[in-house]
């Protein structure tokens, strides 16, 4: 659970945070207050960081081209 962060799926989470200090200070009491809206994912913070700076997640294979 440690490891575990909430994920904008189409990015956007920095702006999101900026534009609304509530999801900054409790994301998981936002995401449960407007209904568990789509667009969110829960992935562990390798993945997500993978995802926010690569766009791939390091536990998935790479396609070979």
């Amino acid at each position: 659970m440690e490891f575990l962060t909430f994920d904008h799926i189409e990015g956007g989470g920095v702006q999101h945070r900026k534009n609304d200090k509530w999801l900054k200070s409790d994301p998981g009491e936002w995401l449960r207050c407007k209904g568990y809206p789509e667009g969110f994912r829960v992935l562990c913070m390798n993945c997500n960081w993978a995802f926010g700076k690569n766009n791939f997640c390091p536990h998935q294979p790479m396609e070979v081209i």
